[in-house]
């Protein structure tokens, strides 16, 4: 289900292994469906709620919020950051990885239980707010980015640098 591991080191020290899924996610909605949503400012053709990989923290690691998330493993679905007020102008994209308890969700199918999601992320950061990984633009130029590749799916995360 998950490709070879990818470690990923922060200032000299391996902060967290990464293992995206084999092939591609499922795709965004279909033009019908798709404007019940809105994907302004999304880089990904990601259909939210996506099955994406997993990650193991091996050691605790500040999230793109700047939230500590303890060592372990956990799962990573895909997420647009809410068009909200208190989200207006806190990011430049709005494509975030939310991390789940790996034990709370082991069906790599679509989870469209979004409220479900952000409570099971809320509980690996112990905030009211999920514990996420940012992800970039593709073409992004962030040297401190992480770019992950599987299948049909190349990922650019901001793993490393300061919160968001």
């Amino acid at each position: 289900m998950v490709a070879q591991p990818v470690t990923v080191t922060c200032a000299g020290t391996p902060a967290l292994e990464l293992r995206l899924r084999r092939g591609t996610p499922p795709a965004r909605p279909t033009p019908a469906l798709q404007e019940r949503f809105s994907y302004q400012r999304s880089a990904y053709e990601i259909r939210p709620g996506s099955f994406v990989g997993v990650a193991r923290l091996l050691a605790p690691w500040t999230d793109a919020k700047g939230q500590r998330i303890p060592a372990g493993l956990y799962s990573l679905r895909y997420a647009l950051q809410p068009l909200t007020k208190d989200h207006f102008g806190t990011t430049p994209d709005r494509d975030f990885l939310l991390m789940l308890p790996a034990g709370k969700d082991g069906n790599p199918a679509l989870r469209k239980d979004f409220e479900a999601m952000l409570a099971a992320s809320r509980e690996v950061s112990g905030t009211g707010h999920p514990a996420v990984i940012a992800l970039l633009p593709p073409d992004s130029r962030d040297t401190d980015a992480t770019y992950a590749r599987s299948g049909g799916l190349t990922l650019r995360l901001a793993i490393c640098g300061p919160p968001i």
